[in-house]
């Protein structure tokens, strides 16, 4: 009968040994955040907070990327929209797999995928444009952003002692500063 269980769930409480308040509430709340983390996928550049004014938390991302994070974000081509960029990016590959040498087949494997990534990116993004979904106006803040972007990962970088990484961001930045110069310019003389 329901009383019956009841009165058992009472007495399997009464023996079961008292833990100190919140435990029970920091041990869900442990096993949520380590589950969210897992389910949680890894940040792009395009899912980076932006710039929102606030030093200290500039400095806090900043100091968050390490080295590694900032060539796996500079490596993804899925949010790049800059063809300046996808463009140097591009004409990198044959160096940097010479670099790698000829022992290294993994890394120069996973170059040859980012060769065939920025290519898809680069038709995608001209698709786009070409089918009027990213006008110029959205293409140009895009750039502005990927802009921010470079710049945040050429500190983080530098702070982090990959002086490598950091002039790759800053080469990154020139790039697209001069696209959207040119195209303001076109559009000016328009």
């Amino acid at each position: 009968t329901v009383s019956e269980t009841q009165g058992e769930a009472k007495t399997a409480a009464a023996s079961a040994p008292a833990e100190p308040p919140g435990v029970a509430e920091q041990a869900s709340q442990k096993e949520h955040s380590a589950v969210t983390a897992e389910e949680r996928p890894a940040k792009r550049g395009s899912d980076l907070p932006q710039q929102t004014g606030n030093d200290e938390s500039k400095e806090q991302e900043e100091a968050a990327l390490s080295g590694d994070k900032i060539a796996e974000l500079m490596d993804s081509m899925e949010g790049t929209v800059s063809n300046a960029v996808l463009e140097m990016e591009l004409q990198q590959i044959p160096e940097r797999m010479k670099a790698a040498g000829t022992g290294d087949t993994e890394q120069t494997g996973l170059l040859r995928e980012m060769e065939t990534a920025i290519k898809l990116r680069m038709s995608v993004v001209a698709a786009q444009v070409g089918a009027g979904t990213l006008t110029i106006q959205d293409y140009m803040e895009s750039v502005k952003r990927e802009v921010q972007q470079a710049t945040q990962w050429a500190l983080a970088a530098k702070r982090g002692g990959r002086r490598d990484l950091a002039l790759r961001a800053l080469r990154r930045v020139k790039a697209m500063r001069k696209e959207l110069e040119e195209m303001q310019e076109a559009m000016g003389a328009e």
